[in-house]
């Protein structure tokens, strides 16, 4: 249930109540048409109430341990808060934030925040968690009554204040049962929360605004999915399921014995040329890319051989186009950031079991129709897929090609902090400021991702939507008919949207398997670049305003020196617009189309009706198509 706080009014409290059904689909709150939101509680169409649910979308695996006594307890996750323990001598419970004032008339403790997991057959009681090391002391231990077989809980520890300021540190980890004073595991952990403390988002991804995603892998080859219905990429996996449509499609096209791996020796990628990629990219006016280095296949488009041999360098068409595409975009187009696409798990690998409730997630793989077992091509044996397969990969990843953002998906098991502090303490000492998104599978990241989502109820944090100009796909599929890709002004539309509300906009073009971009594709892109071209200053340069517009089919931006602000009218306006959202004009005020005469004032006034303020603006015939800008210079 989203609630919504316009940029421009502070909020002293909020009082939410919840009642026992809910919708099927969350309500969307009124986005400008001054309407009230659909009730929370609903029938279905036999009348019956909907009732509350739970979706689970991940969940991570734990190895099971023990001692003699049936008890096991592992720490799955450890980091620093933005939180304080304030030490006043009475319960010692923890501040929360603090302003500068409370943190100068108290004595504060910095809080680390602990993930604890009971792995055993017995219950814990009386648990205390204590961290030391070189550089740091435990003030204030983490204390836990109770925690039961298979449970999880979350400690706080306040820890010596002067640590703060530390770039790392090695921590070791104590956790006592201190009823009888048993030391139950002792945990090390090296240059962990420190240099994850208070990371976010850096200025220049929230400036960014607009970017474009590249899938392109092995999938290409085939690149097939019921249209609108299912993603291409995803092929191997629906192949896998025999009431999907997939699994008749390749059983008529390539017949019951073509194994997902003999599209290997298949995939020509002749016309693959990371300067024609890029210009497509860099006419478009993103501002950043990522590219997909391995998707949930498992074959690799990177040189990885020091790790495994299932890639595009080890294998046909031995080819490292990671380092071919980020190589070009240093030399020839620097001011595009760089970021890469890492997939966690692999669907098939023989040593990946990692996802609860999808026991298909799992190697080795199988003949769908024979169900006999068929090799994971390229494969190096391993016992521990995370370790000696998903993080090597993710360093290799870091070292070799030093990426602005590493774009994780699916997270799932995953021992994501060893890399992520190898990944910020290197691009620090080489003064890169670096990100990473939500789906690393530890609760470390700056910015959250919608895929193919609506944008009206965004996530309380810097957040970016993604989408194909396919309509449900990000790789290529040869079964979309032009006419069913999404036309270039609803695309403009969803980055006007993402940006109105404070996001990014990551848009997905799918190369075909030769490595070319469909025309349609780059069709679509050439047009939101000139548009940009004239426009760019309301979306680059902006901060969001009044996201809570009561005008339909309008946005609002906000220059971030505040001299300026946008409206943003989609296509179909008449030649009178009367806007009911409060704007901040003032007698000297000035307004114009953006791309316009130069010289081209409009005239506006600003009414009263039935107790509502509206601002009426006289606008000249309107060439565009996709959308319209007025520029409004408030000084």
């Amino acid at each position: 249930m989203p609630i919504y706080t316009d940029p421009a009014k502070s909020v002293s409290k909020l009082s939410v109540s919840l009642i026992p059904t809910v919708t099927s689909e969350p309500p969307n709150p009124p986005r400008g048409n001054g309407s009230s939101p659909p009730p929370l509680a609903s029938k279905s169409s036999d009348g019956s109430a909907f009732s509350p649910a739970l979706h689970v979308f991940g969940a991570t695996l734990l190895l099971s341990s023990d001692d003699q006594a049936g008890r096991g307890v592992q720490v799955t996750g450890a980091r620093a808060s933005h939180r304080f323990w304030q030490d006043d001598g009475g319960s010692g419970a923890p501040a929360g934030p603090l302003d500068a004032a409370s943190r100068a008339n108290a004595q504060l403790s910095p809080v680390i925040l602990l993930r604890l997991a009971n792995l055993g057959n017995s219950p814990l009681s009386s648990v205390t968690v204590h961290l030391n090391g070189s550089q740091i002391s435990t003030i204030h231990p983490g204390q836990l009554a109770y925690l039961a077989p298979g449970h999880m809980a979350t400690l706080e520890v306040g820890i010596e204040p002067s640590i703060a300021s530390a770039n790392a540190a090695d921590v070791t980890i104590l956790v006592y049962d201190s009823a009888n004073g048993t030391l139950l595991l002792q945990q090390d952990v090296t240059n962990l929360a420190f240099s994850l403390q208070n990371h976010h988002a850096p200025t220049w991804f929230k400036q960014a605004k607009f970017g474009i995603f590249v899938h392109w892998g092995l999938y290409s080859v085939p690149a097939w999915a019921p249209v609108g219905k299912e993603y291409a990429e995803w092929y191997w996996y629906q192949m896998n399921h025999e009431n999907d449509p997939t699994y008749a499609h390749h059983k008529k096209t390539y017949g019951e014995q073509f194994a997902y791996d003999d599209f290997i020796p298949l995939w020509q990628p002749n016309a693959f040329d990371p300067k024609a990629w890029l210009d497509v990219i860099d006419r478009s006016r993103a501002t950043y890319f990522v590219f997909t280095s391995k998707h949930h296949d498992g074959y690799a488009l990177f040189d990885t051989s020091k790790v495994s041999n299932r890639s595009s360098v080890s294998m046909h068409p031995h080819h490292d186009f990671v380092g071919d595409l980020i190589t070009t975009a240093k030399q020839s187009y620097p001011h595009l950031k760089r970021g890469i696409y890492f997939s966690l798990p692999e669907w098939y690998n023989p040593s990946y079991h990692g996802i609860d409730n999808l026991d298909d997630w799992h190697g080795p793989p199988t003949n769908p129709y024979t169900h006999a077992t068929v090799p994971y091509t390229g494969n190096p044996h391993i016992k521990d897929f995370v370790n000696d397969l998903q993080v090597p990969q993710f360093l290799e990843l870091v070292h070799q090609y030093e990426p602005d953002i590493l774009w994780c998906d699916i997270g799932g098991i995953n021992n994501s902090s060893h890399w992520q502090v190898d990944f910020f303490n290197r691009a620090s000492a080489q003064g890169r400021q670096v990100t990473i998104n939500d789906r690393c599978g530890n609760g470390i990241s700056d910015f959250s991702t919608l895929e193919y989502q609506s944008t009206a109820a965004p996530p309380p944090r810097q957040w970016e939507a993604t989408r194909g100009i396919d309509p449900r796909s990000f790789g290529f599929n040869q079964a979309t008919p032009p006419e069913d890709y999404a036309s270039s002004k609803e695309l403009l539309h969803d980055l006007i949207d993402a940006v109105a509300m404070g996001g990014n906009f990551l848009l997905n073009i799918g190369p075909m398997a030769n490595g070319s971009i469909h025309w349609v594709m780059t069709d679509r892109l050439n047009a939101m670049g000139a548009w940009l071209d004239i426009h760019g200053a309301s979306i680059f340069d902006t901060e969001p305003y009044w996201q809570t517009s009561q005008d339909q089919d309008v946005r609002y931006t906000m220059s971030r020196d505040g001299s300026t602000f946008y409206i943003l009218l989609f296509a179909g306006h008449p030649s009178l617009v009367s806007l009911r959202t409060p704007l901040p004009l003032q007698p000297h005020s000035t307004l114009s189309v953006m791309g316009g005469a130069a010289a081209s004032q409009l005239n506006w006034h600003v009414r009263e009706r039935d107790h509502v303020i509206y601002t009426d603006i006289d606008l000249p015939p309107l060439d565009s198509t996709l959308a319209t800008v007025i520029s409004c210079k408030l000084f």
